[in-house]
Parts: C-alpha cells; structure tokens; sequence
C-alpha cells in the first residue's frame, strides 16, 4: 500500500486483531488479515491495536501476499 502512513478513527473501544475487506454491500469478505502494533509482523500494522471510540489509529504498513507465492 502507497501513501503510508495512514490515519482512520476507531468506532470502538477494544484491541484490534484482525482486518476485512468486504464488497461495497458489506455482504461478501474479499480478503482479511492479522493486525499487530508496528514491528510485530502483522499482515496490516498500527502504531497502537489498543483503541478507544474516537481515537486516530495510524496505518504503518499493509502487506498483502499473492496466492501461491
């Protein structure tokens, strides 16, 4: 992903585990992935997975592997 770092707010309070991509329905999961704090080799990183309501998380990195590689 270019254009790191990037910034979004939490929704809720809560430690973040994991991320989806869904379809612009919300119905269908295109992909998903671990989330770590930076450094901890996740497939999407934050500089803090423990967020409250409100709080910027920022996105240090975001790896995605192709199938079979």
């Amino acid at each position: 992903m270019t254009g790191l770092p990037a910034v979004a707010a939490a929704v809720a309070d809560g430690t973040i585990g994991h991320y989806r991509v869904m379809n612009a329905t919300g119905t269908i999961c295109l992909e998903q992935g671990t989330v770590t704090a930076t450094g901890g080799g996740g497939d999407l990183t934050v500089d803090n997975p423990a967020v409250v309501s409100g709080q910027s998380i920022q996105i240090t990195s975001w790896t995605k592997t192709a199938p079979g590689q």
